[in-house]
């Protein structure tokens, strides 16, 4: 049995698995998230601010308190598309091994991809089937193929709910033209770049579609479970781009009950959401809270060679 860390510094929010692994079984201790925005402005000035950097590490010096009280034997931090974008990236993974002591590793497309699908699987022993993990993140947005349980192929387009918002749209009210516009740009996108991807199912992961799962169900708190393996339709994703875009923000934050937080950049996620059922041919996803943490901390308890 190994007890291990995974944290998640992502585009929109820094997150947090603490989780034994027993015989390649995965068991949730604990899990946290906190939104650290450490995307803002990556897209148009090519670096991360100093301030977001601040965020982050306040952050992950909790996180570390938290490793520690845990007992956790190995903690890995992973960064994905903001760190990946930005030219001071590397010299922020050196800062959080300097400040934390972590192993920080910054991940490509593909090895999201791969980290996802392992973590998606872990929680759907013996999937069958051609399945597609979807994972709309802040910056990008990973979509794999999955067949009886291997990854066939997979893409990574530069799209999430924050380049999303940042590009076309606003964190409060969206025009309908505004709308038209992200659609239209993400469509030529997606159809460039994921051409014949396809599957039986489509499973999505990441704080977008959890969060509509959670509207569906009516859902508040923190609590993300009840909504793991929820099937939403892509018509209601349609309705929340409808309903939410021109809503101001604290209008907005009153309806995503379970994320507040998310209300600037959640229209974008649904947006880029939308277009990939739409470009995949799918009617409705399936929902799954476990992700890119869980596959990373089954990795970390794999034997060191």
């Amino acid at each position: 049995m190994a007890r291990v860390g995974a944290i998640d510094v992502g585009t929109n929010s820094t997150r947090l698995l603490i989780a034994e692994i027993t015989d390649g079984h995965l068991r949730e201790l604990r899990r946290e998230l906190h939104v650290t925005r450490l995307g803002d402005g990556v897209d148009a000035r090519g670096t991360l601010a100093t301030s977001a950097i601040d965020r982050v590490l306040a952050v992950l010096a909790r996180y570390q308190q938290i490793a520690a009280s845990e007992g956790a034997t190995r903690v890995r931090a992973i960064a994905t598309s903001a760190v990946r974008d930005a030219a001071n990236g590397t010299a922020f993974l050196e800062r959080v091994r300097q400040t934390t002591g972590f192993e920080a590793a910054l991940l490509s497309g593909d090895q999201e991809a791969i980290m996802t699908v392992a973590g998606v699987l872990s929680g759907r022993p013996g999937q069958r089937g051609r399945l597609l993990v979807v994972d709309v993140g802040g910056g990008s947005t990973e979509i794999a193929l999955v067949e009886d349980g291997a990854l066939l192929r997979s893409v990574s387009l530069p799209a999430g709910c924050v380049r999303a918002t940042e590009r076309w749209l606003a964190p409060g009210p969206i025009s309908a033209d505004a709308v038209a516009r992200a659609r239209a740009e993400l469509r030529e996108l997606i159809a460039r770049d994921a051409h014949g991807l396809h599957g039986d199912h489509v499973v999505a992961v990441a704080g977008t579609a959890i969060t509509a799962a959670a509207i569906d169900l009516g859902i508040t708190g923190d609590d993300d479970r009840p909504t793991d393996r929820h099937v939403v339709s892509a018509d209601l994703i349609e309705r929340l781009v409808m309903t939410l875009s021109p809503l101001p923000l604290e209008e907005r934050q009153r309806v995503l009950g379970l994320a507040p937080v998310r209300a600037p950049v959640i229209v974008g996620g649904l947006i880029v959401l939308a277009e990939v059922l739409r470009h995949v041919g799918a009617t409705s996803f399936t929902v799954s809270v476990r992700d890119i943490l869980h596959g990373t901390a089954l990795a970390l308890a794999r034997p060191v060679p």
